[in-house]
């Protein structure tokens, strides 16, 4: 594998080397090869408690490597860590390290007038390893000592070191604010109460559900989805769990990595399939499961799972989901086996009972054929 950083130069990495390697400078500095069974169930949540004090043992570190070179601390902001956070844990999913531009590129590191990002991994939970690969590279040793640097943000990922043989993957922005630039929460000590919030209509469904024991901990703040809406992710033994708000709908959620929630974010999500109008319920026949979807324009659609078909959606304010309802859904015609296709002037869906619904664009008459 050859790994190529801003100044041109290259090396080439074994295996090993590529899970150690830590990468710094710019967002132009990329390392790509995949691991094995690299996914998001290679993750493992951890409480608020137990970030907070890694992330501040982290940053006394590397305070403390700067001050034996005459260097001023890092204050560290949990508005820049929420940005590096999410790049960790997509590195550890993705099953290798690369630089994204968000620490560059992010509203809310705006301000900055100076930027590096250094990248480090674990084989165990000794955050000291991190700084240890830092040192040893003259390009993150340099980030890291950076004279003219003044804050932080430190993003964490931790793994079970299974699937991959990574504990911790630390992500960490560098950066330097002038006087009134930067974000309001810099600080020298890092708190439980500095981690994601949790509020509102989402706060209120997460509790009355289960809460911390039954989704974990929250892994983003709310995240406007920029139609009106707001998501917030939670992740507990590698399941993530997206909490969906907008005014219309209120509070559901739904499983990232289920059938459902996995085809719902492939196709589009809350702009496309819209947004979660309830959780989504099994007890269907032939083992099957659905959630129903509304969007801002009032199209509703219901997407549906089973063992047999898989995972496809039925427009159900279309005229084959209203041909397909009253027909008795899934009893009737059974699953979806496709989503709605054009076939000339048609608009055709197939369903698993040998049923296909055709739709004539040109006078809007059904015709059911089997």
């Amino acid at each position: 594998m050859n790994l190529s950083l801003a100044g041109g130069t290259s090396a080439h990495l074994s295996r090993r080397q590529v899970g150690i390697f830590a990468l710094a400078a710019t967002a132009t500095a990329t390392l790509g090869t995949s691991v094995a069974n690299a996914s998001t169930s290679d993750l493992r949540s951890v409480s608020n408690e137990q970030r907070a004090a890694d992330t501040q043992t982290l940053l006394n570190l590397i305070n403390q490597f700067r001050a034996e070179n005459g260097l001023g601390p890092l204050r560290h902001s949990a508005t820049l860590a929420a940005i590096q956070e999410p790049e960790a844990r997509r590195q550890f999913a993705q099953g290798y390290v690369s630089h994204g531009t968000a620490f560059l590129n992010d509203s809310r590191a705006a301000g900055y007038s100076f930027a590096r990002e250094v990248i480090a991994l674990s084989y165990n939970d000794d955050l000291g390893q991190l700084l240890a690969f830092w040192k040893s590279s003259p390009a993150h040793r340099a980030a890291v000592l950076a004279p003219e640097a003044n804050a932080a943000g430190i993003g964490l990922a931790y793994g079970y070191g299974n699937g991959l043989p990574w504990r911790v993957l630390g992500n960490v922005g560098i950066y330097r604010y002038e006087s009134g630039r930067g974000p309001a929460d810099l600080t020298s000590q890092v708190s439980a109460a500095s981690a994601h919030e949790i509020k509102g209509a989402i706060g209120e469904l997460f509790r009355a559900e289960g809460g911390t024991a039954r989704f974990g901990e929250p892994i983003t703040d709310e995240i406007s989805d920029g139609i009106g809406g707001v998501h917030q992710r939670f992740s507990k033994d590698g399941t993530v769990t997206r909490f969906v708000w907008s005014q219309s709908t209120g509070a559901h959620y739904l499983r990232e990595n289920s059938g459902i929630g996995s085809y719902w974010l492939a196709n589009g999500a809350e702009k496309e399939l819209g947004y979660p109008t309830m959780n989504e319920s099994g007890g269907l026949v032939d083992g099957g499961a659905y959630q129903l979807f509304r969007k801002n324009d009032g199209t509703s659609s219901k997407v549906l799972w089973s063992p047999a078909t898989g995972t496809h959606h039925v427009l159900e304010t279309g005229g084959i989901g209203w041909q397909w309802s009253h027909n008795g859904f899934e009893n009737g015609y059974g699953y979806p086996v496709s989503g709605e296709e054009w076939s000339g002037q048609d608009v055709i869906q197939r369903f698993s009972k040998g049923v296909t619904v055709v739709w004539d664009s040109t006078d809007g008459d059904l015709s059911v054929v089997r």
